[in-house]
């Protein structure tokens, strides 16, 4: 538990710092295959920061058969209450976590029934989903563009060619890891704002794509300003009306940026090797390792160890504390094992196990 805790606090500083980097330097920048990347590289970084960085040594034995706490500084009334309140975040994490898996979930099921009940009309490569609630806005998902029937029977050719710039871009898959960063860090403002600008950015792609195709640019822009108006979005699919719409006609006439400014992408690199520092430096160590301290405790296998007298080591002899006076009354031939720790207290502590 205590390695999932410290991967929640490693990936969500990863996220934010690296996002930040971004915002600063790479959004609003006309480049959006690069930014998607940028972006989706992120989430990779920040998924792995485990691998990535070396975090700290446990500070029990290896083997696990003896959970010990050497830290005269934590009393054991203060390691229960750090414990009860880890758990009660803990709950409350686990609460967020899944009201956004029902929220995801339930938006795929709403979906599904949307396609299900449509009329289907198949092209080559992806199926159009005909609806007959006209207040729903055109989106795409998978290999499906669902349309309300008064979009597709005004044979808007430009609605379906920017839809099918999402299917064939696999923009739904960028949509699957945002919502999976969003149901894991929910509580983190880095993964809500990375997946409106990965939307956003879906958006610049396929506008882009439409204008290329050949598609007047001005008659694009006004349809694009006929369909924002109130019609109802999904949260699931690439949706015609997501993003900002002033953003997105300035980015269709805003010069593409040039290759220089690609290379602030570059910037990430020693921001990831301060992290790695940070969580490596002494004080990294130390909060990582009170938080595997304090969950070993709540899990009723640590024992917490005080100083003893200063100049004797402390004894534990399965797991219990003894005088150092009443060591000469163990019997040597049931000695299985004798572990020496001298990091622990001024004096060492020693570890005997009996068979």
């Amino acid at each position: 538990m205590s390695a999932f805790i410290i991967w929640l606090m490693v990936s969500g500083l990863v996220m934010i710092a690296l996002y930040a980097v971004y915002s600063l330097l790479l959004s609003g920048q006309r480049q959006p295959a690069f930014n998607r990347t940028v972006l989706v590289l992120i989430y990779v970084f920040s998924f792995s920061s485990l691998f990535l960085f070396s975090l700290f040594e446990p500070g029990y034995d290896a083997d696990g058969s003896i959970r010990v706490v050497g830290i005269s500084s934590f009393s054991t009334s203060g390691l229960r209450s750090a414990g009860m309140w880890l758990k009660a975040l803990l709950a409350i994490y686990l609460v967020g976590a899944t009201v956004m898996f029902m929220r995801r979930l339930w938006g795929q099921i709403c979906l599904m029934k949307i396609i299900a009940r449509g009329e289907k009309i198949f092209r080559d490569g992806y199926t159009i989903v005909v609806s007959d609630d006209r207040s729903m806005a055109t989106f795409s998902w998978w290999k499906y563009i669902v349309m309300n029937r008064s979009d597709f029977e005004e044979g808007a050719d430009m609605v379906i060619a920017h839809e099918q710039s999402h299917l064939a871009a696999r923009h739904w898959i960028d949509l699957l890891v945002a919502d999976f960063a969003l149901i894991v860090q929910w509580f983190n403002p880095a993964a809500w704002l990375m997946r409106d600008e990965l939307k956003d950015i879906h958006e610049f792609q396929a506008d882009e794509r439409v204008v290329a195709l050949g598609y007047d640019r001005q008659a694009y822009q006004l349809m694009l300003i006929g369909k924002a108006v109130g019609r109802r979005v999904s949260f699931v699919g690439n949706s015609l009306n997501h993003g900002k719409l002033k953003r997105r006609l300035a980015m269709m006439t805003a010069a593409h940026s040039r290759l220089t400014v690609r290379s602030r992408a570059l910037l990430m690199l020693p921001v990831m090797a301060l992290l790695a520092v940070g969580v490596n430096s002494v004080y990294g160590k130390e909060v990582f390792g009170m938080i595997d301290r304090v969950v070993e405790f709540s899990d009723a296998k640590t024992v917490i160890v005080g100083l003893d007298e200063p100049d004797s080591p402390i004894y534990i002899v399965d797991g219990e504390e003894i005088e150092s006076s009443a060591i000469n009354t163990v019997d040597p031939s049931a000695i299985k094992s004798i572990t020496v720790r001298k990091d622990q207290s001024p004096n060492g502590t020693i570890y005997i196990k009996t068979k």
